[in-house]
């Protein structure tokens, strides 16, 4: 029912359970400029809960920013090192954590997945 509800929600599966969301409302931005794209939520079983649709939705978020970040570096050619994020996603520290291991270039929170190059600083502005 609200947005902070989420990142407990997500947490409660150990990943997304093979289910996918492409939030594309109103077209694909940013790097795909396709206006006509619908947006679209894929791999749902029986076994699909509530859970795995809301860590779908956060890895979506992340997923969107990595490709923006991949064109970014492959335009400028030189890597993102960098990623900083403010604003109400920024405290959502599951959502922070998924970003952060993304990519293993850019980044203070660390990947827990072993990347040790991996870093994402996430300011809290508010809270």
């Amino acid at each position: 029912k609200r947005a902070k509800d989420i990142e407990p929600l997500a947490r409660s599966v150990k990943d997304a359970g093979g289910v996918y969301f492409v939030p594309a409302f109103t077209g694909l931005g940013a790097p795909h400029w396709d206006p006509d794209a619908g947006g679209c939520l894929i791999g749902l079983t029986r076994g699909t809960t509530r859970a795995h649709i809301a860590r779908a939705a956060l890895e979506a978020i992340a997923f969107q920013s990595a490709e923006v970040l991949e064109a970014m570096a492959r335009d400028a050619l030189h890597p993102v090192r960098e990623l900083r994020a403010d604003g109400g996603a920024a405290a959502n520290d599951l959502l922070m954590q998924f970003q952060a291991c993304t990519d293993g270039n850019i980044g203070a929170r660390r990947c827990v997945s072993g990347r040790t190059r991996c870093r994402l600083l996430a300011e809290r502005r508010g809270n």
